[in-house]
């Protein structure tokens, strides 16, 4: 039995589920071995996110882990586990000739741990009604500004998650004294959902400023009162990242050369994925920078540490003025 998980983001979450039913169904009817993948049948992943995270699976790892951000993959538990067990990125001769999107971005992992398939982008939505002559941002640098005290919402889950993608960036560019200054900025935590339905309505409440995923601009360009600013410091890259037992690579190259595939890569970038696949078309992006957190942050032994320990502190300060109390508890890494 092949075991395959699959984690993608929320805005991904329909396309590929069912993509990946299509595939398994087609797949177990005529190869002896079967996919065993619970994703399609039961979208609550919560308990196999888990599982994967402590790394307490009874049995052996899957064979092959799918999963949007650094979360679950990248616990130290989980990570002991790719170590010990022998897990690889499937993905180094694709690479060789990769999409023209990455031509630039480096994306094999020098532990040859794991691979991106595809990575979604963000961009910073201005309600020009509400921020009046207020110069509007154009960079992230720009949000560390103090002229824009409590005027961003980022993502966030019931006040108690927030967007890690973006301040991981921050990080990068700026340190934990950029990430300390965008905090002051950063007026709540909104799921961006709730911000793409409100960004528009001056009247709402809402901050002027959002970062929201690129999926998203579209939609909200057809809004006269609101404007989509790609940052020119290079928008977070959120990836969706690949990792294979190296005992059963060659048993489930057919698996694997379905999501690095185009069918898979088009369904990807139609949702703002940008696939790695040089066949797919993932528009313009020769004047878009795109910013990378890169491997060398991404595999030192405390990174994972280090974003929980960022994400709390920012969700104590933002609630803290917004009078709300944090549940530690139900603290869960949405990034």
């Amino acid at each position: 039995m092949i075991k395959l998980l699959v984690f993608p983001s929320c805005s991904l979450k329909l396309m590929l589920i069912e993509k990946t039913k299509e595939f398994v169904t087609r797949y177990n009817k005529n190869h002896e071995e079967k996919i065993y993948c619970p994703m399609i049948e039961d979208m609550i992943t919560r308990k196999y996110a888990d599982q994967l995270s402590e790394g307490n699976y009874a049995d052996d790892y899957p064979d092959i882990i799918i999963q949007a951000g650094y979360k679950n993959l990248f616990t130290p538990e989980c990570e002991e586990r790719l170590e010990v067990e022998g897990y690889m990125n499937p993905l180094e001769e694709i690479y060789k000739d990769k999409n023209k999107t990455y031509k630039n971005i480096e994306l094999e992992d020098p532990n040859r741990k794991k691979g991106i398939l595809a990575g979604s982008c963000s961009v910073i939505v201005v309600n020009k009604e509400l921020i009046g002559d207020i110069k509007k941002p154009t960079s992230m640098k720009d949000l560390l500004s103090k002229q824009y005290k409590g005027m961003l919402t980022i993502q966030g889950h019931n006040n108690n998650t927030c967007d890690m993608i973006t301040i991981m960036d921050v990080y990068k560019k700026y340190g934990r004294e950029g990430v300390m200054q965008l905090e002051n900025s950063i007026k709540e935590f909104k799921h961006f959902s709730w911000v793409v339905k409100n960004i528009s309505n001056s009247k709402s409440g809402i901050s002027p400023i959002a970062i929201v995923p690129e999926v998203f601009a579209p939609f909200l360009s057809k809004h006269k009162n609101l404007e989509i600013i790609w940052p020119t410091d290079g928008s977070p890259l959120f990836p969706l990242f690949i990792t294979v037992r190296k005992d059963k690579y060659d048993d489930v190259k057919e698996v694997i050369d379905f999501f690095a595939g185009e069918e898979v890569g088009k369904t990807l970038s139609d949702s703002y994925f940008l696939s790695i696949n040089n066949k797919v078309d993932n528009g313009d992006y020769v004047n878009k920078t795109i910013s990378w957190l890169g491997w060398d942050i991404i595999n030192k032994s405390d990174t994972y540490s280090l974003i929980k320990s960022l994400e709390r502190e920012l969700v104590e300060k933002v609630n803290k003025k917004n009078g709300i109390e944090l549940n530690i508890s139900q603290c869960k890494n949405i990034c």
